[in-house]
């Protein structure tokens, strides 16, 4: 009886391996920082202390496009750089599709978050970049679905909001090639 009441003895435990040393995959700026010391004292060296940060910011660029008019009177407008299109640059426009898509971030939430950061957008104006010209994601995405049907032999769907006879469902049926 006594020594099932016992406490059981600690196992050692096995050294464990350390996760090794962490490098930042960015390059790493250097900052001196001086102190007044005493008369006398030895110069040692410096000690790292590595601070990591993140900076988001605004840019804004004005294309100062040429302008020239034909000797016949048409006028010809230098192009912009191929990756523009619209007011919105490339950079920009990828963070706030991810933004909703991937993380799920709502509308309110967003456009607060983009005009905090110096981002000057209307309401109206988000909403049409998440809404509008997304023909090549949607063909994206059929290609890719239409390559699982045709290399796969089943396809399966788990809909636990199905319901039948009180218990979720599912259903899985052959493809016919």
């Amino acid at each position: 009886m006594d020594k099932g009441a016992a406490p059981a003895k600690p196992i050692p435990e096995a050294k464990r391996r350390g996760r090794g040393k962490i490098t930042p995959r960015v390059k790493i700026k250097e900052e001196v920082m001086g102190i007044e010391v005493p008369p006398g004292s030895v110069f040692k060296g410096p000690e790292g202390f590595l601070v990591q940060d993140l900076v988001i910011s605004a840019t804004a660029t004005c294309y100062l496009r040429e302008r020239r008019v034909t000797p016949e009177g048409r006028t010809i407008l230098a192009p912009l750089p191929q990756e523009i299109a619209g007011h919105l640059g490339p950079a920009l426009r990828r963070f706030m599709l991810m933004q909703y898509h991937q993380c799920q971030s709502t509308l309110p939430r967003l456009l607060p978050l983009l005009r905090s950061v110096g981002i000057a957008i209307s309401k109206r104006q988000l909403v049409r970049l998440l809404n509008q010209n997304h023909a090549a994601f949607f063909a994206e995405a059929q290609n890719v679905l239409r390559a699982g049907l045709e290399t796969s032999p089943w396809v399966s769907v788990d809909d636990p909001g199905a319901r039948h006879v009180g218990r979720n469902g599912f259903y899985t049926s052959p493809l016919r090639h």
